[in-house]
């Protein structure tokens, strides 16, 4: 049996409805034991509520097969727990108890992955010195690693004083990793190079950062060619040979000397991980959850219509009053159907009245006496607000008018009458409001209506009750 929580506002039941909801977290760590030995350590968190019990964490191992053992049953009031597993894939998921110590609701199972704590090793990094252009756009560089422990799983960052990055794994196989940084608006200098494994371990390598400038492309002076004039025409004079005019040689202008372009590495395409398909398991059946309320209390019934009699309507004309007091009540509610929006079930009530009315008359007095009972089945509502629960029934039942009789003194001596019985359809329903007053003790004001067809009358019921949430 489970109870919607006393003590949450309804805001907060319908977030935790969507427990799948439930923010959750993983955090690891490591230590070493008094042998020497690093122990692993996994901290699960999740949503801390006020005004609850306790929580329950479940947690699962998930095999190769797909087959799932449990390994972990425990309830705590923190909205954390710390445990020691080995490496492996395992589930959790957390119950929620209201101070009823009653279930309130649960999250979806949350998959997590526990790795071996490995001491990871840096023993070298190439390039040692990585030079990136000052104006290049693209300032990946790939780094390549030597080692031990370099998983893909693991966490690579390079950092300074002004910040970190962390890398893109491209390769890693334990002994080696080829891993990309981006080091845009990175300054040149020296930084360090950290490698975290799953479970905390990591080990760091320094290396340099420089910042080339880009060289100025020099130009070439273009040369121009000499303009040819022709020789002005010279007079022949005997024994006089033409001067010979040589021309000037072309001059070859000098080759370019072009850049090498330096290409990037092609990314190491990964390589698709295999997943093993999964065998359905089936999952127990949960409990079956309800709520069971049982209360009892006391109320006034007063008369609001119904027919006139010789002196009034039926209570002031027979029981002398328009209300009689005490009525003793008692009500079970069985609700088994849970939603966000409330429980719903069905119901039972109970009633009692003891009439006894004593007419003092100068001839004849007389004494009125009886029992009235009622018995009604229900439709039951109830919602959570805070600290209070609205609870909402209406149905149909039997009022049974037993054993009336007259009682009458006359100055000749005194009789009774026979004793009357009688019953009726009743219509009837109610609105109260619970307030929780210890783990499952609540206290209940409510105001009752009913109609009886036979009478065709109609009665209001104020009336507090004192009852306990299973």
């Amino acid at each position: 049996m489970g109870h919607w929580k006393t003590l949450l506002a309804s805001s907060i039941l319908l977030f935790i409805a969507a427990f799948n909801a439930l923010p959750q977290e993983a955090n690891y760590r490591h230590y070493t034991d008094r042998n020497g030995n690093i122990v692993f350590a996994q901290k699960l968190t999740w949503q801390k509520y006020e005004n609850i019990d306790h929580y329950r964490i479940e947690i699962e191992e998930i095999s190769k097969t797909s087959r799932r053992a449990k390994v972990l049953d425990k309830t705590t009031e923190e909205n954390s727990i710390e445990v020691n597993l080995p490496a492996g894939t395992y589930r959790y998921r957390i119950s929620i108890y209201n101070v009823l110590g009653n279930l309130e609701t649960k999250s979806e199972w949350k998959e997590f992955e526990i790795f071996k704590a490995t001491q990871p090793k840096i023993s070298s990094i190439s390039p040692e010195n990585v030079e990136i252009e000052k104006d290049a756009e693209n300032k990946r560089k790939t780094l390549e690693l030597t080692g031990e422990n370099l998983l893909r799983q693991s966490k690579y960052r390079i950092s300074d004083s002004g910040g970190t990055s962390e890398g893109k794994v491209e390769t890693a196989n334990g002994n080696s990793a080829s891993v990309t940084f981006d080091f845009q608006g990175f300054p040149a200098g020296e930084y360090k190079l950290t490698v975290k494994n799953p479970g905390g371990l990591e080990s760091e390598a320094a290396f340099t950062l420089t910042i080339k400038e880009q060289e100025p492309v020099v130009e070439e002076p273009e040369i121009e060619e000499p303009i040819e004039e022709e020789p002005e025409p010279i007079e022949e004079e005997p024994a006089a040979e033409e001067p010979i005019v040589e021309e000037p040689e072309p001059i070859e202008e000098e080759p370019k000397i072009e850049e090498p372009e330096i290409e990037e590495p092609e990314p190491v395409e990964e390589e698709p991980e295999v997943e093993e398909p999964e065998v359905p398991v089936e999952e127990e059946d949960e409990p079956f959850d309800f709520d069971l309320d049982m209360a009892i209390g006391a109320g006034l019934s007063m008369q609001i219509f119904g027919r006139e009699y010789t002196g009034g309507q039926f209570y002031e004309e027979f029981f002398g009053s328009r209300f009689v007091f005490p009525r003793f009540d008692a009500r079970i509610s069985f609700l088994p159907i849970k939603t966000r929006i409330g429980n719903f079930g069905i119901g039972v009530s109970g009633d009692f009245l003891s009439i006894k009315n004593e007419v003092e008359r100068r001839y004849k007095s007389y004494t009125l006496t009886g029992n009235i009972y009622s018995a009604l089945g229900e439709a039951v509502y109830q919602k959570n607000i805070g600290r209070f629960t609205l609870d909402i029934h209406a149905g149909a039942g039997m009022q049974n008018f037993q054993g009336f009789s007259f009682d009458f003194t006359t100055p000749d001596g005194s009789y009774s009458t026979e004793k009357i019985d009688s019953s009726s359809i009743v219509l009837g329903g109610g609105c109260g409001v619970q307030f929780t007053i210890w783990k499952g003790l609540y206290a209940e004001a409510e105001i009752g209506f009913k109609y009886t067809a036979e009478l065709e009358m109609g009665t209001i019921e104020p009336k507090v009750m004192l009852g306990w949430k299973f």
